[in-house]
C-alpha cells in the first residue's frame, strides 16, 4: 500500500502487490509496512498524521530522512535553489521540524516498540539552535500478551 499525493501513480505500477491511495483514511486491508521517507516533515500537521497512520495498525512503520530535534516542533520554510539562471524566483516549502520525543511517544503511545535506529548522516546546521539531525526509526506493533 501507498499513500501518494500523485493521481497518476497507479498508473506507472504494474505490481499489483502495491496499491496507491491519496489519503490515510482511504487504508481498508490489513498494511505491513508504511514507509515515510522524508515526508512527514511536509504534512500539514504530522503528529496527526502519523497517529492516524498508527491508529490503523500497520505491522511496521518505517521513519526515514525525517528532521528531529530537542526543542518544540516548528514550522519553517525550505528554500530550493533555482536550477538556471532563467528561474525568477527559489521555490520555498513549508517544512516542520519536529521534537523527537513527541514523533517516539506518538508512535510508543500507540503499540509500537523501536526496533531499530539506523544512522543518518544528514546534519545541517541551524542558526541559533546547532546541528538539525535526520533520523531514522523503525518500529513494530507489538504483539498482545
Amino acid at each position: 500500500l501507498v499513500v501518494d499525493t500523485f493521481q497518476t501513480a497507479p498508473e506507472c505500477m504494474a505490481e499489483s502487490r502495491l496499491r496507491f491511495v491519496t489519503d490515510i483514511s482511504q487504508i481498508e486491508s490489513h498494511v505491513h509496512l508504511v514507509y515515510l521517507s522524508g515526508a512527514l516533515q511536509y504534512v500539514r500537521d504530522p503528529l496527526t498524521t502519523l497517529a492516524a497512520i498508527a491508529d490503523r495498525h500497520p505491522e511496521f512503520i518505517f521513519l526515514n530522512r525525517t528532521p528531529l530535534w530537542d526543542f518544540p516542533n516548528r514550522l519553517t520554510k525550505q528554500l530550493k535553489p533555482k536550477s538556471n539562471d532563467k528561474e525568477k524566483f527559489r521555490l520555498s516549502y513549508p517544512c516542520w521540524i519536529l521534537n523527537e520525543t513527541q514523533i517516539l511517544n506518538t508512535v510508543t503511545d500507540r503499540g509500537y516498540e523501536k526496533i531499530l535506529f539506523p544512522a543518518s548522516y544528514d546534519r545541517p546546521y541551524i542558526a541559533g539552535y546547532g546541528f538539525l539531525v535526520y533520523k531514522n526509526y523503525f518500529f513494530r506493533k507489538q504483539k498482545p500478551v
